[in-house]
């Protein structure tokens, strides 16, 4: 004969049932009535064969409050002993499970053995958990849940667990709990998952696996102070704030008291903060003092005061929030709600009032469907992933979320493939040093995308945008400099167009005018890409039809320069001929004239025809030298 115990997750059970609790309670027990003996209020008699019917009973208790429960597990947990022991363990139990002690684990397995009921017995902790049909976890990531519902303490103010007082919430001993939420966000959600069941299955409450579940609430803890301390003047709303930036402690009253409170020396930190008048830093350090001693008046009384200091919509909705906050720790949870509405109501962008917010609609009924339609910051689906109170729905809550991890995936990957297609199209113009380096660097992006959790995602998405715009700034680089190219190049088609129209030989060089033509239509034909709104698609073509045309206006250039010598060369010509023939004309009529005139007389030995033939050879020297070094406009 051995004795049967219910042990009771009122928290869980309250939570799960709210005003069927005490009916939920009175069913289970009148199950276990009718097939074992009843020896006070939470302990029956059972023998081993009687194990057989707890299966059963468990699966009808389930079955019968199954709308309920759904993810969730039976809120009580069973252990058979051999005495009956008030007090039986102290080990962590979960809930919807049955234990042993070892006495009693061998008679059950050599029972057992001889049923066709399929079970296990498996280890846990100092006990051993019977595992049968109806206590098998549901096929979630985190079918643990139940254990952050464990404890009969009063919920910790900073990770809201029963298993520990505020003031030693191991999220207090993590020196840098932002950076912890940051590397957790770049974790996948099986990740998590795994370490923290291995945190609590293996090592325990304190195992450092558990950090990234202490820290979820990273703005309630005093670290966070440092943000509100030294850079309250450069973020302006929540939407402004990167939980990763840089916030050194400074030295003075406020410095050292902030650096004690994160120590958790809380008295020389209210020394220091008490030393400094009318600086609402040292309000809000104040508040946090007295919830770690829990003097929750005082804490309220020190936000009050605060809250008539600040101003921007950033502090107002945080100070809000931790008013909101506080009164739902200390089970105010209307008038906590309004609170969170009046922050949101300054800074729309303030996650953590905008979550508990939506905590609040889905335990006064709202469905998941409903509070995730808003969901999509990866701060909020990591908390939502983590949270204890949607441990009904977890089943759900998994799917959502891997829903909404697919799309940022595939929105990551769209803007990558995007990003990558702009890259193909620029790799011929990289050197080899820097294709090896955009290579590994977009191989990077694409592993943080499929591989990662939602943080490298988001990082994925934004390093792809980057570089989709350095891509673009590469190419608008290379567009400007070829638009330069080609205004130089027009430069020299309307030269070159001129000069043809001015040509007076067309049509003995009519070569000049066919590579003209062409010219023409490749610069009409470059002019109308660099016209287009996305050039990228054409940049060969471009780059090609460019230097086409550069090597099609060399050679209209030496044609060119052919041509101005033809053409000056007849210019010359004509204009030695004119003048030559006029002067020659002139001289020839002089020395015609002269003989029929009075004084040729005294002159006739000069004026002969070697005299004639002589100046005639003077002309044709001055008119050659006239036509030769006359300037010519002709180009």
């Amino acid at each position: 004969m051995y004795y049967f115990k219910i042990i009771k997750h009122k928290k869980l059970l309250n939570l799960l049932f709210q005003a069927q609790a005490e009916s939920a309670e009175i069913f289970l027990k009148d199950l276990l009535s009718r097939r074992l003996t009843r020896v006070d209020k939470n302990f029956y008699k059972i023998n081993p064969e009687e194990v057989l019917y707890l299966d059963k009973i468990l699966e009808n208790f389930k079955t019968e409050f199954f709308l309920l429960l759904r993810s969730a597990p039976i809120p009580f947990s069973f252990i058979l002993t051999k005495t009956q022991i008030e007090k039986a363990t102290d080990t962590i139990l979960r809930a919807g499970k049955i234990y042993l002690e070892e006495p009693v684990r061998d008679m059950i397995d050599s029972f057992l053995k001889h049923s066709n009921i399929f079970y296990k017995i498996e280890p846990w902790k100092n006990l051993w958990e019977l595992i049968l049909p109806s206590t098998v976890d549901p096929k979630i990531e985190i079918f643990y849940k139940d254990i952050f519902w464990y404890g009969d303490r009063n919920p910790c103010f900073f990770c809201k667990t029963s298993w520990h007082e505020s003031y030693n919430c191991p999220s207090l001993l993590d020196p840098e709990p932002r950076n912890t939420f940051q590397s957790a966000l770049n974790l996948h959600f099986r990740e998590i998952s795994q370490l923290l069941w291995e945190g609590i299955y293996e090592e325990g409450l304190t195992s450092e696996k558990l950090k990234y579940f202490y820290i979820r609430n990273f703005y309630l803890l005093p670290e966070f102070l440092k943000i509100i301390f030294y850079k309250y003047d450069v973020v302006e709303t929540w939407g402004h704030l990167k939980i990763d930036m840089e916030t050194p402690l400074r030295g003075g009253n406020l410095g050292l008291g902030l650096e004690y409170l994160i120590k958790g020396n809380l008295d020389n930190a209210k020394r220091e903060f008490s030393e400094i008048e009318d600086d609402f830093r040292a309000s809000i350090g104040l508040f946090f003092i007295n919830i770690l001693i829990k003097d929750f008046r005082s804490a309220l009384y020190y936000l009050e005061r605060t809250l008539f200091q600040v101003n921007t919509p950033f502090l107002k909705s945080y100070l809000l929030f931790l008013k909101g906050y506080l009164y739902e720790y200390m089970g105010e949870t209307a008038i906590a709600e309004e609170f969170y509405k009046e922050a949101l109501e300054k800074d729309p962008t303030c996650l953590p009032a905008f979550y508990y917010f939506n905590l609040a609609k889905y335990l006064r009924g709202s469905f998941l469907s409903e509070i995730f339609a808003y969901f999509n910051h990866p701060y909020l689906l990591y908390w939502s992933y983590l949270e204890p109170i949607f441990i009904r729905d977890q089943g759900e809550l998994e799917e959502i979320l891997y829903d909404k991890i697919a799309e940022k995936r595939e929105k990551a990957s769209l803007r990558l493939k995007e990003t990558e297609d702009r890259y193909h199209k620029i790799k011929n113009f990289l050197s080899e040093a820097e294709k090896k380096e955009y290579e590994e660097r977009l191989s990077k992006v694409r592993e943080d995308i499929h591989k990662g959790g939602l943080g490298l995602i988001e990082k994925g998405y934004q390093k792809a945008l980057e570089m989709d715009l350095e891509f673009q700034g590469y190419i608008y680089r290379i567009i400007q400099n070829l638009k330069n190219e080609f205004e130089k190049i027009k430069a020299n088609y309307r030269g070159l167009s001129s000069f043809w129209k001015k040509y007076p030989y067309k049509y003995e060089d009519m070569e000049f005018g066919k590579e003209l033509k062409i010219f023409s239509d490749l610069v009409q034909k470059v002019e109308i890409k660099l016209k287009r709104k996305d050039p990228t698609d054409v940049l060969s073509i471009l780059i090609s039809e460019i230097e086409s045309c550069k090597n099609k206006a060399e050679t209209l250039v030496t044609l060119k320069d052919k041509l101005i010598k033809k053409w000056s060369f007849r210019i010359r010509l004509a204009d030695f001929l004119k003048n030559f023939s006029l002067l020659e004309l002139l001289i020839a009529s002089f020395y015609i004239i002269l003989p029929y005139l009075p004084f040729f007389e005294s002159f006739k030995v000069i004026f002969n025809l070697p005299s004639f033939l002589f100046a005639s050879f003077v002309l044709l020297i001055f008119c050659l030298f006239i036509a030769y070094f006359k300037n010519y406009e002709l180009g």
